[in-house]
């Protein structure tokens, strides 16, 4: 652990590198309806970590970076359209 300016230990969050197959699967997700962290978005993101062999966190996380992501995209798109 490192610590911070503050005294206090800092834990640093190691960055998940996808397998090819792993990002196919993710995406495959994201595609069919797996874009948010709702309870109905619970179900298929305990799959998809299944099937992935990944932790529950870090599909979820993939969730919201993805949401994001395009998010941002569609803003970019639109300031380009005008």
């Amino acid at each position: 652990m490192e610590t911070g300016k503050d005294g206090y230990e800092r834990k640093m969050n190691l960055r998940s590198v996808f397998t090819a197959e792993q990002q196919r699967i993710l995406q495959r997700y994201y595609e069919n309806g797996m874009t948010n962290q709702s309870k109905n978005c619970f179900q298929l993101i305990l799959q998809c970590a299944q099937e992935t062999k990944l932790d529950f966190s870090v599909v979820r996380l993939f969730v919201v970076f993805s949401v994001v992501r395009d998010g941002a995209l569609k803003c970019f798109h639109l300031v380009q359209a005008t």
